[in-house]
């Protein structure tokens, strides 16, 4: 730090004495130019954190600090806390809403693997239309939230419980425990299966868990027919990857009043 500048042929600084660049931020707060950047969510802090920059005439004095947005900007750290830590599930809270909400998104994750179709569940901007209109303006931190409904849901046991119809694209009635059962019955056996959906993936089938010591009991033929929601998706896709001959042979078209794999 220099008392004077002089300048005549060159610059020269008159009274110069060294300073710790921790000085400068508390005594010269007025001067000082505070920027902010890449805000995200933190799930260990509970907060929207951003990188601060702190300059003094165009001089570095502190390159990148972690510092709370909340206060910075409220309204941006508000939507990235509601789609990052209560949309995306990245929270720590023990409100009861998050739990039973995540109960429902599984079962209705669920319904669309047994479907074998993505259109079932509403996407991510559903629910967050749904968080964003019912929290405070306020909140947007887990602790703020946390307070907030811990208080306000004692008045109200059923506040952000999301229902089915919040988040249903669409009714899923073809998917039925007939259609598509939890369990196959072979003899005395009761195997329970499991759905996956996954395009393009090597785990994407129905798994079934069978002991070793059951496997001659689980002949061929006692498959044949277990799944009735899953005949016509098969049928159509060997009729789409078959030779034509052999499929005008074999069946009619998956386009006609009635084809053979629709009963």
């Amino acid at each position: 730090m220099t008392a004077e500048l002089v300048e005549t042929t060159k610059l020269y600084a008159r009274m110069v004495a060294k300073i710790e660049p921790d000085w400068i931020e508390p005594l010269a707060g007025h001067l000082i130019k505070k920027n902010h950047f890449e805000p995200h969510w933190e799930k260990k802090r509970g907060q929207v954190v951003a990188f601060e920059q702190v300059t003094l005439y165009g001089m570095i004095v502190v390159g990148r600090r972690p510092v709370h947005y909340g206060p910075i900007d409220p309204q941006a750290s508000r939507e990235l806390f509601i789609r990052q830590a209560l949309v995306g599930g990245e929270i720590q809270s023990r409100a009861k809403c998050l739990a039973a909400n995540t109960r429902l998104l599984e079962q209705l994750d669920e319904l669309e693997a047994k479907a074998r179709r993505r259109d079932i569940l509403a996407d991510e901007e559903t629910l967050y239309a749904y968080y964003e209109a019912r929290l405070p303006a306020e909140i947007h931190q887990t602790a703020t939230f946390d307070s907030w409904y811990r208080v306000t849901s004692q008045k109200d046991p059923q506040l952000l419980i999301m229902l089915e119809e919040d988040v249903l694209a669409r009714e899923a009635s073809e998917v039925t425990a007939t259609q598509y059962p939890d369990t196959l019955r072979i003899g005395d056996l009761s195997l329970a299966l499991s759905y996956h959906f996954e395009p393009n993936h090597p785990a994407t089938a129905l798994p079934c868990g069978c002991r070793r010591r059951c496997c001659p009991a689980c002949r061929a033929s006692a498959w044949n027919g277990w799944c009735r929601g899953c005949w016509k998706p098969s049928a159509l896709r060997w009729y789409a990857t078959c030779p034509r001959p052999c499929a005008r042979t074999s069946c009619r078209c998956p386009t006609s009043s009635r084809p053979p794999c629709s009963a």
